[in-house]
């Protein structure tokens, strides 16, 4: 039988004394997972505490929650353990790993027969969820039969059990193809098409390949905007799209099948934002429903993601990632690239994605985001116009997270205005909130104004999720990014009447803040990120302290600021953000105009200097004054 899979079990073996010396720690968080997994101990999302395994009883009852999280009944079904079993195993031949692996594999396969009904596919609580059916073949089963099977470590019984279920899992994904709008069925036609290229002797299996491919492709020319960000404009589920895009392409390649050139083309956009859409650190931007450590691997998220290409898609324009990628070695059969005499600087990222609403300002020290887009599917936030601050290491200025997709008034808030670094309208959301994944309406969105120069970069933008009021209301707002010497933020509001204005902050610490008049001053380490309202006359400054969430299940303490204006309109709230506390000399406001004097700072790429700044709206005017 051919088994065109991923990676060659006997090249692996002679690189596991590589991944062992290389990453010591890999293997000892795998044996500890296994050992959790052999006492019926597993991590599954909303685990309290996050990220903690949880004992699931002496016979593991797979069609419940353990948790009573709808997602705790997900991962359960998922077994993400049966590839750690499988490779805990193969790396010590440890007969118990796998012996805890046959016992709960053919426990699942007896305990949960495939439903009949034809409703799979809306099965939230069904061990046969079609998302979780295909990411549980194709991620987990179909890894760790590899190891087995080529070891000749399956009794015949077991196997054919073991078959004729991944037999089942193919016709249930092939029958249940559902939207090519859609990022599920990117992974359940990725599971598809794993199936058919491993188990070509099925009789199916070439049906099967015709539909995944083509259904592959459907996928991407819904799904990947022009500028290469997924249409749901969420940086982890845009990941998350990205892997399941790379794993099937992948598969596909090493077993000569061919995808169209424009599928192609666009994974190489998406790996584009993939990596824009990273903290200097790597770790994803938490945009919406995105935690930082999106994919869950070894390296983050913007290593593994840019190893990857680099491994599949050599004519990706990348900025080049070097080193070795144990999750990767378990994927394509490598543990680093060979090439790696490739330049550092082999490709740039863009800074600009104007059909996802992403727009990056940054120096050598500073990274900040701007999200203004499509709010239309059910992972973004009421979020217009937010953006994040990230310095040295650290988060500054933060999202809060997506904490759980439960129906709860917590979910409710997150998905709300006020979670974020934008402006609340009379107390109102940018959207209203139908449900845990959809608003009632959203609002239009436009990016007027994006430059990115040598010294500094302007963006402006607008929404009219306020038109909605009784007196309605739309607000612009213009960013001035000074590389070297700080952000100059001005809120900008038209419309009719007198309204409330509400300007948030987060910031994800308690200690350290401090707010004096119109100042805030935030100390992190050896670093203090000021925050200065010249106009705080008009409004009022106040903190009080929150809560973002981390990553799913998680609650830790922030510091929210608030700065409140009651006004008619046109108002317009103007704010200096830096990390220097002199760099603002002065600011003064005339009619539509603000102008501003800084001293910037000086950096590798950035001299030295005064600049007058000039800001109305549609355009930023720069010049350099001689100091002293």
């Amino acid at each position: 039988m051919s088994r065109s899979y991923l990676f060659d079990v006997d090249v692996v073996q002679t690189l596991l004394p590589d991944l062992v010396r290389e990453h010591p720690d890999y293997q000892t968080a795998l044996l500890t997972r296994a050992d959790h997994a052999v006492g019926h101990r597993f991590v599954l999302a909303g685990n309290n505490p996050a990220g903690s395994p949880l004992y699931c009883g002496a016979d593991i009852e797979w069609h419940g929650s353990p948790n009573g999280d709808r997602e705790g009944l997900f991962t359960l079904n998922r077994h993400s353990w049966f590839f750690d079993l499988a490779r805990a195993w193969f790396m010590t031949r440890e007969e118990r790993y796998r012996q805890a692996l046959l016992s709960q594999w053919v426990d699942w396969i007896r305990s949960c027969p495939v439903p009949r009904d034809g409703k799979t596919h809306f099965h939230d609580f069904s061990p046969w969820k079609v998302l979780n059916a295909a990411i549980r073949v194709s991620d987990f089963w179909l890894p760790a039969y590899h190891l087995l099977s080529h070891a000749g470590e399956l009794d015949p019984g077991t196997d054919d059990m073991i078959r004729e279920s991944f037999h089942e899992h193919g016709a249930l994904l092939a029958e249940h193809v559902f939207d090519t709008t859609h990022n599920h069925t990117i992974k359940e036609m990725g599971g598809l098409l794993a199936l058919a290229l491993y188990f070509s002797e099925f009789a199916e299996s070439e049906p099967w390949r015709e539909l995944a491919v083509g259904t592959l492709e459907a996928c991407a020319e819904d799904q990947v905007l022009s500028d290469g960000v997924h249409v749901e404009a969420t940086p982890a589920y845009h990941k998350i799209s990205v892997d399941w895009f790379l794993r099937a392409y992948a598969q596909a390649r090493a077993a000569g099948i061919s995808f169209k050139a424009e599928f192609v083309s666009r994974l190489e956009s998406m790996a584009g934002f993939a990596v824009a859409s990273s903290f200097p650190d790597g770790t994803t931007v938490p945009v919406g429903d995105s935690d930082r450590n999106a994919l869950e691997k070894w390296s983050s998220d913007r290593d593994y993601i840019s190893r990857f290409v680099q491994r599949v898609l050599p004519g990706a324009a990348l900025p080049y990632t070097g080193g070795s990628d144990p999750d990767l070695l378990w994927v394509t059969g490598k543990l680093r690239e060979h090439a790696e005499t490739r330049e550092a600087d082999a490709g740039e990222t863009p800074t600009a994605f104007r059909d996802g609403g992403f727009f990056i300002m940054q120096d050598d020290e500073t990274y900040a985001i701007v999200r203004n887009g499509p709010m239309n599917h059910g992972h973004p936030h009421a979020d217009l116009l937010s953006f994040l601050l990230f310095r040295d290491g650290h988060l500054w200025l933060t999202d809060t997270g997506k904490y759980t997709y439960n129906e709860t008034p917590r979910r409710k808030y997150l998905k709300g205005t006020r979670a974020h670094n934008t402006v609340v309208v009379d107390w109102e959301d940018q959207a209203a909130y139908r449900d845990r994944m959809s608003f009632v309406t959203v609002p239009e969105w436009r990016n007027h104004v994006w430059e990115d120069r040598e010294r500094y970069a302007f963006y402006e933008g607008s929404h009219e999720g306020y038109t909605r009021l009784p007196k309605p209301v739309v607000h612009l707002r213009q960013i001035l990014f000074l590389k070297a010497a700080g952000l100059l933020v001005i809120d900008r509001f038209s419309g009719e009447g007198d309204h409330l204005f509400d300007q948030f902050f987060h910031m994800p610490d308690t200690e350290g803040i401090s707010v004096s008049g119109d100042t805030c001053c935030y100390a992190k380490g050896r670093e203090k990120l000021y925050l200065v309202w010249p106009e705080a006359q008009q409004g009022t400054l106040t903190r009080r302290e929150a809560w973002t969430s981390p990553a799913y299940g998680e609650l830790a303490p922030s510091t929210v600021l608030r700065y409140r204006l009651e006004a008619a309109v046109p108002a317009r709230i103007v704010t200096w953000i830096s990390f220097s506390e002199h760099a603002l000399r002065s600011c003064e406001t005339q009619n539509d105009r603000v102008r501003i004097v800084v001293d910037t700072a000086g950096s590798r790429d950035v001299q030295a200097g005064r600049v007058v700044a000039e800001i109305s709206p549609g355009r930023a005017t720069l010049r350099t004054e001689a100091t002293g």
